[in-house]
């Protein structure tokens, strides 16, 4: 997290300042350190994958595979 908002700060700073947006989950702990940053956030899902295949790593999948495309979407739209 922390790596990526220096990068955010240095491109949003500067006499050309650069759009930047930053997707996580709400989960992390990035829902609450990048805005207190100042740096915009957008959530999309996800969840914990498993190696066991369980129903619920199957729910934990498809999940995560939604995020992927919202993700993909908020940068379609960006």
């Amino acid at each position: 997290i922390y790596p990526a908002l220096s990068v955010a700060r240095l491109l949003l700073s500067g006499d050309q300042p650069h759009e930047v947006l930053y997707v996580g989950s709400a989960e992390g702990p990035e829902a609450t350190i990048v805005p207190a940053a100042g740096v915009p956030f957008r959530i999309v899902p996800s969840r914990k994958l498993s190696r066991t295949p369980t129903p619920a790593s199957l729910a934990a999948l498809a999940v995560s595979a939604g995020g992927v495309l919202k993700a993909a979407g908020l940068l379609r739209s960006w």
